[in-house]
């Protein structure tokens, strides 16, 4: 007499998908936990690596570079331009990735530059995209775009300029060439650059050449921002925070000012590399937003703590 081969039942087989479907739901979060740590261990070393170029420079010209050179007496207090740079109009808006090039072992770019010229449109240089200032978990391709007939690279790392655009308290602010004496908050303590995504529609970001958003086209939100910044379209708004962004806009009435390039985020869950003075990377949370001001300032004297 034949055997007959028993199947499972209806019953049988909903219950294994369901087991299934138990076990890829505790899988997903383990597996999320260790990419996004992988994704924080590869930003951390390209932090890394700008932070060991601008020691490098330090040890070379004494100080570190300014985050972005701008034309003397825009608005009162401004520091001065640094002496090492000539006078001349097409000094300005250089930003600190340009400087610190032949320290990344890229000197095949920076003996090309033109510093004769306005930094703009000098093709190829400004188009070459470079993995030490873009965060890998940007899904964005490798950040080169076309702003109408010209291809722009795009960075994902800042400067910290300080609170605001306009105090120039911060390591990599507007003329600013600070040698580590100076940082008398002391260098573990203070930040040095920061992680923000390239804006939305990427016309800022550009780390080859960045002259910032209004009102004094400072750097800020193309190559420098400050911790607590102020700008247009929205003068005497409250400073922006340390919070979680977005690469789409957040809402339809956000789309004139894209309101995410005017705080520091990542793509990162839960915060956002930063590199301190002293060339370590430490990872942010979001909740540290109340101490980033007083992290932002080189000699502000503020008793500030990580724990």
């Amino acid at each position: 007499m034949a055997k007959t081969r028993r199947g499972f039942t209806l019953i049988e087989l909903l219950v294994v998908i369901a087991i299934i479907a138990i076990l890829i739901g505790l899988l997903l979060p383990a597996v999320q936990k260790v990419r996004d740590a992988a994704g924080r261990t590869a930003c951390a070393n390209n932090m890394h690596q700008m932070g060991i170029a601008l020691h490098n420079f330090m040890g070379e010209y004494g100080r570190l570079p300014a985050g972005m050179l701008r034309e003397p007496g825009v608005i009162p207090g401004q520091p001065p331009r640094p002496a090492m740079y000539p006078s001349s109009k097409y000094v300005e808006y250089w930003p600190f990735f340009v400087f610190i090039l032949p320290h990344l072992e890229r000197n095949d770019l920076y003996t090309r530059i033109k510093f004769n010229q306005w930094c703009w449109w000098q093709h190829p240089l400004n188009e070459q995209p470079m993995k030490q200032y873009q965060c890998p978990w940007d899904a964005r391709s490798e950040l080169v775009i076309m702003d109408g007939a010209d291809k722009v690279a795009l960075t994902g790392y800042f400067g910290v300029s300080g609170t605001n655009q306009d105090a120039f308290d911060g390591v990599l602010g507007v003329n600013k060439m600070l040698s580590m004496q100076d940082i008398v908050d002391g260098s573990s303590n203070t930040l040095m650059v920061g992680e923000k995504p390239p804006s939305q529609d990427t016309i800022y970001g550009w780390w080859f050449a960045g002259c910032g958003e209004s009102p004094h086209m400072f750097g800020a939100t193309d190559v420098v921002l400050g911790v607590a910044e102020i700008g247009s379209p929205a003068p005497g708004r409250s400073p922006e925070t340390f919070r979680p962004g977005a690469m789409t806009y957040a809402t339809a009435t956000a789309t004139a000012q894209d309101e995410h390039k005017w705080h520091y985020w990542s793509t990162h869950s839960g915060g956002a590399m930063f590199l301190l003075a002293d060339g370590s990377a430490r990872f942010m949370p979001y909740s540290a937003a109340k101490i980033m001001p007083a992290l932002a300032t080189y000699k502000g004297g503020e008793n500030v703590s990580f724990d």
